[in-house]
């Protein structure tokens, strides 16, 4: 079983970090430290703050840069009261990244849910094992010929309005 880390370990470097508001990067948190500790233990000390959320990791390697996270009341991390705000931070970072569609938050929603949470789907146990590759087709030809016109690229504006609506109106 791991040795668990003494919290007056990892509130020295959280303090430490306190201390520079424009992020600290390794060497200076331990710099810092009194009693100085190994650098490989430090390093071990710091993921875990990250992982908890309660620093914010900037950069990869030796030019890493550790940060306190915002306080959680700040605007952006509305909503993600039940996440650590490194979480909150990069699921707000991808959401601003990617418009989605009404209809492509709710599905994001619905998987972002635990598991558990989920309605349990089964299988079509005889179609999955009628199914040869190469020699089967999981799609009628019906619907390989639809997606085959879709994937060509169409330089035509008034078909491709025409296609846009239909996928829109779903006809």
């Amino acid at each position: 079983m791991a040795k668990r880390m003494p919290d007056e370990a990892l509130a020295a470097i959280e303090q430490a970090v306190k201390g520079r508001p424009e992020g600290a990067d390794l060497p200076q948190i331990a710099g810092v430290l009194n009693p100085p500790v190994p650098k490989r233990t430090l390093q071990y000390r710091l993921k875990y703050l990250v992982d908890k959320g309660r620093l914010i990791k900037e950069g990869d390697d030796r030019w890493a840069k550790y940060r306190m996270p915002p306080p959680a009341s700040e605007a952006r991390y509305a909503g993600h009261a039940d996440t650590t705000p490194a979480a909150a931070l990069a699921a707000a970072e991808e959401a601003m990244a990617v418009p989605l569609s009404e209809a492509s938050q709710e599905i994001r929603k619905y998987i972002s849910q635990p598991v558990t949470a989920r309605k349990p789907v089964g299988y079509n146990r005889e179609f999955l094992d009628s199914y040869r590759p190469n020699e089967t087709f999981y799609l009628s030809e019906e619907q390989r010929a639809h997606l085959a016109q879709v994937g060509k690229p169409n330089f035509d504006d008034q078909a491709a309005g025409t296609y846009a609506k239909q996928i829109l109106t779903g006809s």
